[in-house]
């Protein structure tokens, strides 16, 4: 479930603190004060992940909501040419659970239109994503980085990995470095090159 998000030069938002979420959450406003812009911001977010970021394109017209063009959706107020939107979720996969994973951080951004032609008017690449994992140590008030890393224009610009996961690759990978990605394909590297 997502806890909370920010939403920077979609439409009319422009978040600058995060927008808490909770089981309930009521938006209240006047006429064009961004109600239906946080909606649509959410159910573009929905339909991207739907398609697992796989070509690291974000999806404007998908089977939740039909946006249009790039253009449609930046916000005129703004001489930025980029859509930023970050936020954090507490995870329901069991999986990442069993791994210790209880929180997780992400940051994405999309935009700056090179051509008008193709398809990246539809579906824009994203530019930059960041994602940091935090494990549980003793309750939610208590969680530690477990992992983060960044990526540009499909290439891994940065990965940190913290605490027993270090001590277990050195244990049974001794000298184990990650010097980059050998392919890469959407926003999670599958795999590595190591010394």
């Amino acid at each position: 479930m997502i806890n909370n998000i920010s939403i920077h030069n979609f439409k009319s938002l422009n978040t600058s603190d995060p927008i808490e979420m909770g089981s309930c959450l009521f938006l209240c406003g006047p006429n064009s004060s961004g109600k239906s812009s946080f909606i649509q911001a959410i159910l573009m977010i929905a339909q991207t992940f739907s398609r697992n970021y796989k070509d690291g394109r974000v999806v404007l017209n998908g089977g939740f909501i039909k946006l249009g063009v790039f253009e449609n959706i930046l916000s005129y107020s703004t001489d930025s040419n980029e859509i930023l939107i970050s936020f954090e979720l507490f995870p329901e996969n069991e999986f990442l659970k069993k791994n210790g994973i209880q929180k997780i951080y992400l940051e994405f951004s999309f935009g700056a239109i090179d051509s008008d032609v193709d398809k990246r008017q539809y579906n824009p690449e994203l530019n930059r994503v960041k994602v940091i994992a935090f494990s549980n140590n003793g309750g939610l008030a208590n969680l530690n980085h477990k992992l983060s890393f960044e990526v540009e224009k499909s290439s891994l610009i940065r990965l940190d990995l913290y605490g027993e996961d270090i001590a277990d690759l050195e244990k049974v990978y001794p000298g184990y470095v990650f010097t980059g990605v050998s392919k890469f394909d959407g926003i999670i590297p599958d795999s590595y090159t190591h010394l």
